[in-house]
């Protein structure tokens, strides 16, 4: 099935599309960084994201021969041919609609991402790649790539313009790093759930925080949470309550007496707990299989079960032990959760060129992280957390979604998938918990040796 997937239609698409898309891009790049300099990896960003996008397509076209991506791409064919076939039909389908209405004509979805709501809908956004794309796999692809690249640079905006020396530095922990390049780029759930989840970040803070084209912020907004509840749910579920208490610590943290802000901490936390509790209740309709704990905690089991099949996911499993749910198998299975998410597979569990990839990722991960804990300390690094919102959100989901993948993936094929979302967050917070110790070692140097001049000059 998939030796009809590349054509040369594949090469035509992108003939037409690349050129206007880098045109397009380069007038961008070049009115913005007159005013923000940021923009010099604007174009450098999306070039990455393309190839990402081309390689993930060739990878599982050629080396893997099938897989989700390549039926997301053959069902949005289907969903094009009944576009043309029965108009009716076809809108239908974009909401609902029966799996009759197809037919040897239109070409059939694949069954399982029909009957599965949350699978389908990623179809039913594909297909409009699909169809721009003219129908090509690798054009539709790259179109994906290019929209979903924005809410990835937006989120790259957010961070340098908190942290505008750290330009580079940012660019290598968001628009660089290979994993979310690769399974972030293709026909998938993790490419809209990703760049939706981040562009969200984005949106509440311009609307909360910088007060700034809070309309047009609110409309995307709007879309991004209706496209993570309906691909990814649970993403909703753990950034919401985390982003409530973002943005209501930020102010909190211009308060300069520590004591003070330590008192008001822990109120924050709860109250962006309860708020986020509140909201997501109210959506408990929307949310599914997400909307109540112990829904969560059965699907998490399912989900386990599933990645444990072999002849699907192959033998990279994992077991990091019995978890169901209670305040013990939290306690118990909790630290090796978060641990496996951010940090394995280990080097002796590559079983693959791709997990071996992963593996040199997580090694880069651990030793950041060593950096920080042995040469700022455990303390220093929690009040550098505390005393910074976004460092300290970031931290929070980091953790919070690695115990949640941790516990449910069970096999290293799928925990590099679902981990795509926190790496942005974390090697961000990485990367400027590196930068501040760095900037206050200086300080301190240069303080003591202001100090021994002063000595030396008084003692003469």
């Amino acid at each position: 099935m998939t030796e009809d997937i590349l054509s040369f239609g594949d090469i035509l698409g992108l003939i037409f599309y690349l050129p206007l898309i880098f045109i397009i891009s380069y007038i961008i790049q070049h009115r913005k960084i007159q005013y923000n300099s940021v923009y010099k990896y604007y174009t450098k960003g999306l070039i990455a994201k393309f190839i990402g996008s081309i390689s993930f397509c060739l990878v599982y076209a050629l080396h893997y021969k099938g897989g989700d991506t390549i039926n997301y791409y053959l069902s949005s064919l289907a969903m094009n041919n009944m576009l043309f076939y029965n108009a009716n039909y076809y809108w239908d389908l974009m909401t609902g609609g029966r799996y009759w209405y197809f037919t040897m004509d239109t070409g059939l979805p694949a069954k399982y991402m029909f009957d599965d709501v949350q699978t389908f809908f990623v179809v039913r956004l594909a297909n409009i790649f699909v169809l721009m794309g003219f129908k090509s796999f690798i054009t539709a692809s790259i179109l994906l790539s290019w929209i979903s690249y924005v809410g990835i640079w937006r989120f790259y905006l957010m961070f340098t313009d908190i942290y505008p020396k750290l330009q580079k530095q940012l660019a290598y922990a968001i628009l660089f790093f290979p994993s979310p390049l690769f399974w972030g780029s293709g026909i998938s759930k993790d490419t809209f759930a990703y760049a939706s989840a981040l562009w969200t970040v984005y949106n509440f803070y311009m609307i909360f925080i910088k007060h700034k084209n809070i309309i047009g912020n609110i409309i995307i907004l709007i879309i991004n949470i209706f496209v993570i509840i309906n691909i990814k749910p649970y993403i909703f579920i753990i950034i919401l309550p985390l982003i409530l208490i973002w943005v209501l610590y930020y102010p909190i943290s211009k308060i300069k007496g520590q004591f003070l802000k330590y008192m008001i901490a822990p109120v924050v936390l709860v109250l962006g707990m309860l708020i986020g509790t509140l909201v997501l209740n109210l959506s408990s309709k929307s949310l599914g299989q997400y909307s109540s704990y112990t829904k969560i905690v059965t699907k998490a089991e399912v989900t386990r079960e599933d990645h444990l099949r072999e002849e699907a996911y192959g033998k990279n499993n994992y077991n990091i032990g019995e978890f169901d749910g209670s305040l013990r198998s939290i306690l118990k299975v909790g630290p090796l959760a978060i641990i496996t998410a951010l940090y394995r597979p280990f080097i002796f569990e590559a079983r693959n060129f791709f997990m071996l990839i992963s593996v040199i990722e997580n090694l880069i991960l651990l030793f950041l992280t060593l950096m920080i804990l042995f040469k700022a300390g455990l303390i220093k690094a929690f009040n550098r957390s505390i005393s910074e919102p976004l460092l300290l959100f970031s931290i929070l989901f980091s953790v919070i979604f690695s115990f949640g993948i941790g516990v449910s993936a069970a096999n290293f094929g799928a925990l590099v998938r679902f981990k795509i979302p926190l790496i942005p967050f974390f090697t961000s917070a990485l990367v400027v918990m590196i930068s501040k110790h760095k900037e206050e070692k200086e300080m301190l140097e240069q303080q003591l040796k202001l100090q021994e001049e002063n000595n030396i000059v008084n003692s003469k």
